[in-house]
């Protein structure tokens, strides 16, 4: 499964929805690259414009998207 970093959200740590930790965060000029340790041991990295809304060690809610994934088969 693929999502691309600019399609994944990120906002204040809500309760009961899917959250992570920022691990890593650098503005990169016209966006904000971060890396987030999510449930399960995943890691996700989520790109949003702008700067950084958050710090790394901060919890923030990850919304993904509904119709962004794209599901790939390994070759047989």
């Amino acid at each position: 499964l693929c999502i691309r970093p600019e399609d994944i959200r990120l906002g204040p740590a809500e309760r009961g929805a899917l959250t992570g930790r920022v691990s890593h965060v650098a503005f990169m000029g016209a966006l904000s690259d971060y890396i987030i340790a999510a449930p399960g041991g995943l890691t996700l990295r989520v790109q949003v414009p702008g700067p950084a809304l958050a710090q790394a060690g901060e919890s923030v809610t990850i919304a993904l998207p509904a119709t962004a994934p794209v599901i790939r088969q390994s070759a047989p």
